[in-house]
């Protein structure tokens, strides 16, 4: 205790175990402080990773509201369109229902009109009736027929889609059944046409227009349904899918009876007898006296044998030769017995001085041996007949062949219709020949039409043919065309000829060489004689099995390359538009070759085989006898092997 008032002071005293004590809270409290750090510090992490999750979620909701926004206005905008096409639909149909009833407000009308014409007619029957019989004193009452009136709704002829004849037998029916007098069906029938037939029978005289029969021949004429079209029709007739025989019968008996009609024959013996001579005189001629004669339209055949007549009268003074097709008459050199002997077997009493050229006008031989004719004609050749005539050599492989250039495609070409020159083209991706219809006279056409597409695929159209001769680098001859307004060409070649006389012919590709084949007379006797095989291109080839063939392709080391294409499917490419793949097809193996000018499959040869084939190809009949480039051609063109050029 202190005293004086003094403070008081504690004293203290260290000792050893106090130190550690101390130091033992210090070490406490440096842990405690170190735990407390790290606490604070995953207090602060927890904290930062709250607020990352918080912004997040943020930024994810702010996605959502505006993916939900920009789906509203989506939705919006298709609710907009479909309200839009709702209201153009609607004003589609609006505007179909107002032509529909303006349609049918416009057919009342003509109803209508043509009900007031007939009521029109029938009062101008009556009078009239009533007039011729106050001049013969009789009443009328006591003959006047009496009228019932109709409602019928007579059809309206569209020519680009009714066929003329059903539309006029379905008229004939009505009026028939109606119990009309022919002498008011013409004005009936005109209120039916429109388009050309319209204008037909506006273009008629007042006497033809009310004379139903000759209204209907006048319409029949303006459609080319002549009487040579209906004998077409007739002679070409075959039974449809599904039409029933009777259905056929009556058919071709409607042909026959327009065909007597528009001839103006009458169903006698002898005006039948007449019409049937008449086909077969005119299918007897060649196509240049036919269109001749049928130009001046004779109605009997002595009046076709009169023009006949003309025309070769007008031939013998031109210096042509006239009359019947090959091989029934005429100076073209093959018309008789080959041998110089008559039917009997006997020696002819001519000789040749008896004939004379009708080219160069000298006599001792005909126009085709001309000498004079050849050499004016060097550097062209013409295909002399109506078909394609095949080459053939009688010679064996050990032969020296003409080399001649390789064959490039040439689209454009001179062409000649009718003897009028015009502008050809070969196009290989159509069908059939057409020819310009300013080309073609009325005469030439058979009345017969046929359905067309286009190139653009997407519309068929009816396309009337027509008889023309043409002479062209590729075929010539008297053909059937199909008839256009406006083509590309005169003449458009496509891949297909048909002859007049119903031979239809593939149409090749590539020209003719440009030379003169020159016919000595013991090659044109052998024209006519069979082909005989070659021996030596069918030794070399042999008999060849599709099984056989496959074996050798299988088994041929030379062939390794293509055999692994085949089956991988891998594609060559070949210049800028070629390609070319190997595949099989029955277990034999093929090359596909494509390229800008068109496609075509080979053949894959093995090598025992190659060396038949170029055999063939060189001297068979379908060789001709070729060059070595022409061979190649030839050989390329369906065959294929590894080493095909060199080899050939």
């Amino acid at each position: 205790m202190a005293t004086g008032g003094s403070p008081t002071r504690r004293i203290t005293f260290e000792t050893p175990g106090s130190e550690e004590q101390t130091e033992r809270d210090a070490r406490v409290r440096a842990r405690s402080l170190v735990k407390r750090k790290e606490l604070e510090r995953k207090e602060d992490i927890e904290r930062q990773t709250r607020k990352e999750e918080n912004d997040r979620q943020e930024r994810q909701a702010e996605r959502d509201r505006q993916d939900k926004k920009d789906e509203l206005d989506r939705q919006e905008r298709r609710d907009e369109r479909d309200r839009q096409e709702r209201k153009e639909k609607e004003q589609a149909e609006r505007d179909r229902q107002e032509k529909k009833d303006e349609l049918d407000r416009q057919e009342r009308e003509r109803q209508a009109e043509r009900d007031r014409q007939d009521k029109q007619a029938e009062r101008d029957h009556q009078l009239e009736l009533a007039r011729l019989q106050a001049e013969k004193g009789t009443p009328t009452q006591a003959s006047a027929p009496t009228f019932v009136a109709d409602r019928t709704r007579l059809p309206t002829f569209d020519d680009d889609k009714d066929e003329l004849d059903d539309f006029l037998r379905r008229f004939e029916r009505i009026a028939s059944d109606q119990k009309w007098e022919e002498a008011t069906w013409a004005s009936r029938l005109s209120t039916c046409l429109k388009g050309r037939a319209l204008q037909l029978y506006n273009a008629l005289d007042d006497d033809e227009a009310r004379d139903y029969q000759a209204l209907k021949k006048a319409l029949l004429q303006r459609f080319n349904l002549t009487a040579e079209a209906y004998r077409r029709r007739l002679r070409n007739s075959k039974r449809l899918s599904g039409e029933l025989s009777h259905q056929f019968v009556a058919r071709l008996n409607l042909y026959l009876r327009r065909w007597v009609e528009m001839a103006e024959k009458n169903w006698t013996v002898d005006d039948l007898a007449d019409l049937i001579v008449m086909e077969q005189l005119m299918s007897s001629l060649r196509p240049e006296v036919v269109t001749f004669v049928q130009e001046h339209q004779p109605k009997t055949t002595q009046e076709a044998a009169d023009w006949i007549r003309v025309h070769e009268d007008a031939q013998a003074i031109s210096g042509k030769s006239s009359g019947s097709r090959p091989g029934k008459s005429g100076n073209s050199g093959s018309s008789g017995p080959k041998d110089g002997k008559d039917d009997q077997g006997h020696k002819g009493s001519s000789s040749r001085t008896d004939i004379q050229c009708f080219y160069c006008n000298k006599r001792g031989h005909v126009k085709k041996d001309c000498h004079k004719r050849q050499a004016d004609q060097k550097g062209v050749h013409f295909v002399g007949s109506e078909e394609f005539r095949d080459v053939t050599s009688s010679c064996t492989i050990p032969q020296l062949c003409v080399p001649c250039s390789r064959k490039h495609f040439q689209p454009h070409c001179n062409v000649y219709v009718n003897g009028v020159k015009g502008e050809g083209l070969r196009d290989t991706g159509a069908d059939m020949i057409v020819v310009r219809a300013s080309l073609v006279p009325a005469m030439a056409y058979t009345g017969d039409s046929i359905r067309v597409r286009m190139a653009e695929a997407s519309h068929a159209y009816d396309l009337n043919t027509a008889v023309i001769k043409v002479v062209t680098p590729l075929f010539t001859g008297t053909i059937v065309a199909v008839v256009m307004d406006d083509p590309p060409c005169d003449l458009l070649i496509g891949n297909r000829v048909q002859f007049v006389d119903g031979v239809t012919r593939e149409v090749p590709v590539y020209r003719s060489p440009d030379v003169i084949s020159v016919l000595t007379r013991a090659q044109a006797e052998r024209e006519d004689k069979p082909l005989k095989p070659l021996p030596a291109a069918r030794a070399a080839l042999g008999n060849v099995t599709p099984a056989l063939l496959a074996k050798a392709q299988d088994s041929d080391p030379t062939l390794a390359t293509p055999r692994e294409h085949a089956k991988s499917g891998k594609v060559k490419l070949s210049g800028k538009h070629g390609k070319s793949k190997f595949l099989r097809e029955k277990k034999l193996l093929y090359r596909e070759f494509s390229n800008k000018e068109g496609a075509f499959k080979q053949v894959v040869v093995p090598r025992e085989f190659r060396e038949g084939v170029m055999a063939t190809a060189h001297d068979s009949i379908l060789g001709g006898h070729l060059g070595t480039k022409k061979t190649t051609d030839r050989v390329w063109r369906h065959f294929y092997w590894p080493g095909i050029c060199t080899d050939v």
